[in-house]
């Protein structure tokens, strides 16, 4: 059964940045990230619970080409998925802040 999934503000916000940011290095990079982004969250969505927890009930999903973590909390009573973060890896955790 696929999950319905829902994107938080702050997830929204990481997303435009990332966007910005591989935009400004090369036109239309920021396209493939938010191809990566969108895919992973398909597959998420499919088999959300084939995810490693990564912080008490957080789990995540690395992309596969970018340095970006899904991090996501999975209601399998009512099949439901929150997209908390896309985090980028290169940054210090949020997790601390």
């Amino acid at each position: 059964m696929v999950y319905s999934v829902t994107i938080t503000p702050t997830a929204l916000n990481d997303i435009q940045d990332a966007l910005d940011y591989y935009n400004i290095i090369s036109p239309n990079l920021g396209y493939r990230i938010a191809d990566e982004i969108d895919a992973s969250i398909g597959e998420i969505s499919k088999m959300p619970l084939a995810y490693s927890f990564r912080y008490k009930n957080v789990r995540a999903k690395l992309l596969v080409k970018f340095p970006y973590l899904i991090c996501f909390i999975c209601n399998p009573d009512d099949y439901t998925i929150t997209i908390l973060r896309i985090f980028n890896t290169h940054q210090d955790s949020f997790w601390l802040k």
